[in-house]
């Protein structure tokens, strides 16, 4: 089971790390739309670094046999067998169901988790349904659940026998795997009555394993229906992530998050909708996965790489304290480059991590890493930012600051999205939003230090707390 304890890392595994050389047929290193031979040895082989860095699961991309091209696992030749490129020995025989079997164990004993994608609504174009069961298929029709998405063949799961046998190979999957979770690519191009029948299954057989399902619009009226009456655990966040791209990369106020709160007027940011899912802390939030530009190629890349990397800076101290379950994409750790698609998926660069290396650029990412690691480590010890009630104290177009109250554990989170040092006076006791366990953790007197730079301490005094944020800074302050 995924749940807010959870810090999630998203692997396309053929990008990540090559552990076994003796599978990389087809591989063209100079191609990015071709295999570059990473294969679940070489993510087992890099379990320590991520155990360190602070996650706890592995989302990996689709394991499925595909066509020699189709790097990345979502082009399915075959729903039953592992591609051979991402098998060695040393898991299971070479196409086996064992081989993702023992990867799940291997993780296990790292004390990691793993999320298994699986696809449900289309084929590779080569499929030999397509001639063999043609009945299986919709004609590519302009709606949503009926569309050849990005020209691939589209199921019909208004067909019986492919919602039967989409339920049980992918029930068949989690039993026989034991992954913690499974995150199901275009939910929304899936028949919607499939679902009614999945989740009753997926929930009642296996109930600890999270359905995570993939809806992309930054419309929250397109994404939480799914978590409220479709039957998933958890929904990538892409309304959020879409709000952190603008805040924190292109200036925007921070109003597309949160909204002030002072008149029935105002309109409405992300945050103020949660009411529409059935538990937004729920959600997996992120700044950038594999089909995005990377966020420090929008927050400046190696154009700009000192203000990329404070632009970086704070809207990870955003991600890992706001509410839901973050997820990191391999190599964001490091300020890995990439642009849209294919550039988003460069190869994980260990030089930046296993040797000396004395560039300006691997120093950077060895700062970036620090800083990550340190805060997913800062996370993982609060309660309160993990599971604690979110509610905002006072925003300004460029400032933003916000409690997370859980009992014996506040925290007080203030994000300076300007360039300029911000001075600010936030008003705590006259707060009628902030919730009423806080109170006794909040009294005049209390004193405050910020995690992210312990000599910065404070004091709530007549009710508020005055706090000075550098530009392009945040700041954690606990109780001392």
């Amino acid at each position: 089971m995924i749940t807010q304890d959870d810090v999630v890392y998203l692997i396309v595994t053929d990008r990540f790390a090559d552990g076994d050389p003796h599978n990389n047929a087809d591989v063209a290193l100079g191609d990015p739309d071709r295999r570059h031979g990473g294969d679940l040895l070489g993510i087992v082989q890099r379990m320590p670094y991520l155990r360190d860095l602070g996650v706890t699961t592995l989302w990996i991309t689709p394991v499925y046999l595909n066509p020699p091209d189709a790097y990345h696992g979502y082009h399915p030749l075959d729903f039953e067998r592992v591609d051979p490129h991402l098998c060695s020995p040393e898991l299971g025989p070479v196409g086996s169901r064992k081989v993702v079997r023992r990867f799940v164990e291997i993780a296990r004993e790292h004390g990691l988790k793993v999320v298994l994608d699986v696809i449900v609504n289309h084929t590779a174009p080569e499929h030999p349904w397509l001639s063999q069961r043609p009945s299986w298929f919709n004609p590519n029709l302009p709606t949503a659940e009926k569309c050849w998405l990005w020209g691939l063949p589209d199921l019909d799961h208004d067909n019986v026998n492919v919602s039967t046998y989409f339920t049980q190979n992918v029930l068949e999957w989690i039993s026989y795997t034991g992954v913690a979770g499974i995150r199901i690519d275009a939910a929304r191009h899936v028949e919607a009555a499939f679902w009614d029948v999945f989740k009753l299954f997926a929930h009642g057989l296996y109930p600890d394993c999270t359905l995570i399902g993939e809806v992309w619009d930054e419309d929250v009226s397109c994404v939480a229906p799914f978590q409220l009456r479709q039957g998933f655990d958890s929904m990538f966040d892409f309304p959020l992530h879409g709000a952190m791209v603008d805040v924190f990369a292109r200036d925007q106020p921070f109003s597309r998050i949160a909204r002030p709160e002072l008149s029935d007027n105002e309109a409405p940011g992300v945050l103020n909708q949660d009411s529409a899912y059935r538990n937004a802390y729920q959600l997996i939030t992120f700044l950038d996965n594999h089909d995005t530009p990377r966020f420090i190629h929008a927050a400046g890349g190696p154009e700009q790489p000192e203000e990329a990397l404070l632009r970086s800076k704070l809207a990870f101290t955003f991600l890992l304290t706001t509410r839901g379950i973050p997820q990191l994409y391999y190599g964001a750790e490091l300020g890995m480059p990439g642009g849209p698609h294919p550039d988003n998926r460069r190869d994980m660069p260990w030089e930046l991590v296993d040797g000396p290396n004395d560039t300006p650029e691997a120093g950077r990412a060895r700062a970036l890493h620090r800083f990550v690691r340190e805060l997913i480590h800062l996370r993982r010890s609060s309660m309160a930012l993990r599971y604690g009630v979110l509610t905002t104290l006072y925003l300004t177009p460029t400032l933003y600051a916000y409690a997370r109250v859980y009992p014996d554990d506040p925290r007080l989170v203030v994000l300076n999205n300007a360039w300029e040092p911000a001075d600010v006076l936030i008003p705590i006791h006259s707060n009628p939003r902030l919730p009423a366990l806080a109170s006794r953790y909040v009294a005049n007197g209390t004193r405050l230090v910020n995690d992210l730079e312990p000599g910065d301490r404070t004091e709530i005094i007549d009710g508020c707390v005055r706090v000075r944020v550098a530009g392009k800074t945040g700041a954690v302050y606990r109780v001392e």
